[in-house]
């Protein structure tokens, strides 16, 4: 829903006008599952407990070798080579 709100004012003699429009903010799209790679029993646990009310996890166990490199580049690749197995 959207909302306008206008508001006058004078100043010396001059009378200024002013709009704001206030907006919804837009809904998100969810996935229907959120596929979920990981061996860690804590780790699908602690993911569980924070994302249960907001998306289905399908979780899967792949064994992926892990390249050299900083974090994002390591997270990468292993994302790159999980959705290969996953399918996704």
């Amino acid at each position: 829903m959207n909302e306008t709100k206008i508001k006058t004012y004078t100043t010396f003699g001059t009378s200024f006008t002013d709009t704001h429009t206030k907006t919804a903010a837009p809904t998100p799209i969810m996935p229907p599952s959120l596929n979920f790679v990981t061996g860690n029993a804590n780790k699908l646990a602690e993911v569980e407990a924070i994302l249960h009310d907001v998306v289905p996890l399908t979780s899967r166990s792949v064994d992926l070798v892990e390249i050299q490199g900083s974090m994002e580049e390591v997270s990468r690749d292993k994302c790159r080579r999980a959705a290969d197995i996953v399918g996704n």
